[in-house]
This record gives structure tokens, C-alpha cells and sequence, in this order.
């Protein structure tokens, strides 16, 4: 999988190895480092469009936001 993402730093794939997420990570990598998010929220304003992505489990609760534009 990891041919797949060459573009994907050394740094951010070993993140993703532990199911870890920081600032700066795409969608696509929070997305192989979490899973499918629980839940999405999205919030358009202006030219701007957030989506919230938020994931529940046992140990803790993290949240992602891409934020782009129309």
C-alpha cells in the first residue's frame, strides 16, 4: 500500500502505521490512519468549505478539518 502513496513523507506514513494524526495531514492520510470517520460534518461560508471529521473510540476522540474552497 505504501507504493500507492509515494508522495506521503517518511515522517506522516509512520504516523499513519500507528493510527496517529497531526496538522498538515491530507484527508486521504487521516482517512488511512484512522479509518472512516464516524461522523462528517460540513459547513460551507463565503468561499470556504469545512468538513469536520470526527472518530470515537475507546481511548480517545480526535477530529480532522479539511478546510478549501469552492
Amino acid at each position: 500500500i505504501r507504493l500507492k502513496y509515494s508522495k506521503t513523507d517518511d515522517d506522516v506514513w509512520t504516523l499513519i502505521q500507528n493510527g496517529e494524526i497531526q496538522n498538515g495531514m491530507t484527508k486521504q492520510e487521516c482517512i488511512l490512519s484512522l479509518g472512516n470517520p464516524k461522523e462528517v460534518q460540513n459547513a460551507v461560508s463565503n468561499a470556504t468549505t469545512a468538513s469536520l471529521y470526527r472518530y470515537h473510540s475507546m481511548r480517545n476522540t480526535a477530529d480532522y478539518v479539511t478546510v478549501g474552497t469552492k
